[in-house]
């Protein structure tokens, strides 16, 4: 499969690039509305009488829905219209901003969590790889890290535009916002989208006891990457809410923390820029392996973080940390695995993420009462390390996939 831009063929630029560019706006617009929101509005909604332990047990509630969405979203991809899941996806989504907006007792709460959940399974990164694979599934990687590339900034951009939409319209109006956004903007764009191959690639995966050599979805290969991505997912999930808090705790301002903290988008879009132009060198395992091991340096530097200049550092190595693991979960399992079927897996993958996702945001509230910050950032610590030993015992068993 060829994997650079300079393998498209001039007739099919525009399409490749609209496709993995739109997308990588989408994502954008998607993290930014449904997933980073929590970490500023939390406390204003605190302020309204909203329990936050309840709205983190919520929001975790989601996460589990959405892990077991998700496997039957990654088939609808395969066997259906990856634009359409995402459309509708999209729609879930608004539907959760709005009634999040109007969350002033628990059974909008809940419905909240009901729609949140949907949209985690449709229209986050796992779904968008596998669209973008049905669309071009011959530069599936290059597509992967465009897209990422694009969605990058998404915590730069949202944690300050709400930080600014709830200061001055609240915090109610401020999800009644990114309704409007995922249902008047991103839902009709996913239909735009260019349609899929339609002989690129098969529907589904083939069965087991064919003639490939493709790995078991059951396999060892596959438990070690369910285990890599959950690790890393309920890191990544703890920090995405918490992290201003944990660096406000650490001493700094509020202002001062959201400062730092917008540092991560900047930093993930370095690295995936990075992963661009060493891509024709350096395989999605060797990517994976450096990208998994940043993560502990970052939580170190959290830990001994007393100034702007620490948590800059954190931000930083955090950022480039999980902008690579962003895309190594897309060409990763591309790499080992193959196109076919692949919104399949990486549904399956998808699902013990966010079942992973759902334990974070109340247990990690829980801890942050019980056992302080610092104990927080260790226990992320040594889940992080845990992570880069699988990433280890997968790069060492040398499956031939990972030979390439």
């Amino acid at each position: 499969m060829a994997e650079g831009l300079e393998g498209v063929r001039p007739a099919s630029t525009v399409r490749f690039v609209a496709a993995a560019v739109a997308i990588g706006c989408l994502q954008t617009m998607a993290y930014g509305t449904l997933y980073y929101p929590f970490a500023v509005l939390k406390q204003p909604m605190a302020g309204s009488g909203i329990d936050p332990r309840v709205l983190l047990a919520c929001v975790s509630g989601a996460f589990l829905l959405g892990g077991v969405v998700a496997p039957y979203a990654g088939r609808m991809i395969d066997g259906w219209d990856g634009r359409k899941v995402m459309a509708f996806g999209s729609i879930s989504g608004g539907m959760a901003c709005a009634a999040m907006g109007l969350s002033e007792n628990l059974a909008m709460l809940l419905l909240a969590g009901v729609f949140l959940g949907i949209a985690f399974a449709s229209t986050l990164y796992e779904s968008a790889f596998s669209t973008v694979v049905r669309i071009v599934p011959r530069h599936g990687r290059t597509a992967i890290t465009l897209i990422t590339l694009v969605a990058g900034f998404a915590s730069t951009i949202f944690w300050p535009l709400t930080y600014w939409l709830e200061n001055r319209l609240g915090w109610q109006a401020t999800w009644h916002v990114y309704a409007a956004l995922n249902i008047g903007v991103a839902a009709p764009a996913y239909l735009l989208l260019p349609s899929p191959e339609p002989s690129a690639v098969p529907l589904h995966a083939p069965e087991h006891g064919t003639k490939t050599e493709r790995p078991s979805l059951h396999g060892r290969i596959f438990l070690l990457l369910a285990f890599i991505f959950s690790a890393n997912a309920l890191v990544a999930a703890t920090l995405s809410i918490h992290v201003i808090d944990l660096l406000q705790r650490t001493g700094l301002a509020a202002a001062t923390a959201v400062a730092a903290a917008a540092l991560i988008g900047p930093a993930q879009v370095a690295g995936r820029l990075a992963e661009f132009f060493v891509r024709r060198n350096v395989g999605p395992p060797a990517v994976a392996l450096f990208a998994l091991s940043t993560l502990p340096v970052a939580l170190v530097l959290l830990l001994l973080t007393h100034s702007y200049a620490m948590a800059a550092a954190f931000a930083l190595m955090y950022g480039l940390s999980n902008g690579l693991v962003t895309i190594v979960k897309g060409a990763l399992p591309l790499s080992l695995f193959g196109p076919e079927g692949y919104g399949t897996l990486m549904g399956r993958l998808a699902s013990p993420q966010l079942i992973a996702e759902s334990m974070a945001p109340f247990v990690s509230a829980v801890a942050i009462i019980a056992l302080g910050n610092r104990a927080l950032t260790a226990i992320l610590l040594a889940l992080s390390c845990m992570s880069v030993s699988a990433m280890l015992i997968l790069f060492h068993s040398r499956p031939a996939q990972l030979k390439r």
